[in-house]
């Protein structure tokens, strides 16, 4: 996906969950930070980043936080990235778990049980059958040596996820978590067991019955983010 023209900057520091304070033209901007984990490791005074500026009129800030410079590689924070990043691959047929296999009613937000996954699409089966998947995309933006880790940060919300996506298969239908590691550094994504234990089991419970985990990592430009090679998930 083409990002839109960016504008360098040096970061200060998180004002809030979704706001951060960043020097830009040697001005103090107050920025959309559009990601709720934590980035420790990340976002950190004096680092350079990288940020979008917004049109919308009715904003109390002018820029969005997109990338950040961690030690020279570029590391995309925009947790809206992975849902447009898998729509895309899913259009065009790149996910390559599916290649040659024809995929119909691709319908996104879409309701099961309590919980709303962010893609539903059916998937030929072959012999006029037709698989239906509920697919949920994860941000994930931290690595620790080699390893893309989620989340950085408890996460109810994803542990509901996985318990209904274990009742989808259990009802016949297929699910699927993707986790986009957002970096191009990674070579294998386990949970991030330290930080949320609960969901670690619950990812690992999933696996075992049935969901189906994958994991990409991404080639990050200042002017693309492209879905770039599958990588191992390990511990589900």
């Amino acid at each position: 996906m083409r990002l839109p023209a960016l504008v360098e900057g040096i970061f200060l520091q998180r004002t809030s969950r979704f706001s951060a304070l960043v020097l830009v033209h040697e001005k103090k901007e107050k920025v959309y930070v559009p990601n709720s984990g934590r980035m420790q490791e990340l976002l950190t005074a004096g680092g350079r980043v990288y940020l979008a500026e917004s049109l919308k009129a009715e904003r109390t800030t002018k820029y969005d936080l997109l990338l950040v410079d961690f030690h020279g590689t570029l590391v995309s924070v925009d947790s809206r990235v992975p849902n447009l990043i898998i729509m895309e691959a899913l259009k065009k047929g790149n996910l390559p778990f599916w290649q040659g296999q024809e995929l119909t009613d691709l319908k996104k937000e879409v309701t099961f049980g309590k919980s709303r996954f962010d893609f539903k699409v059916s998937v030929d089966a072959g012999r006029g059958r037709w698989e239906e998947t509920f697919i949920e995309a994860k941000s994930v933006t931290l690595v620790k040596g080699n390893t893309a880790m989620f989340p950085d940060a408890p996460t109810e919300r994803g542990s509901k996820h996985l318990q209904e996506l274990v009742q989808a298969v259990r009802q016949g239908l297929r699910g699927m978590v993707i986790f986009v590691v957002q970096r191009p550094d990674a070579e294998t994504f386990a949970p991030n067991a330290e930080t949320d234990p609960v969901f670690a089991e619950n990812l690992q419970l999933a696996a075992e019955c049935g969901v189906e985990l994958h994991a990409f990592r991404c080639v990050v430009q200042k002017t693309q983010i492209v879905l770039g090679r599958e990588i191992p998930v390990l511990g589900g």
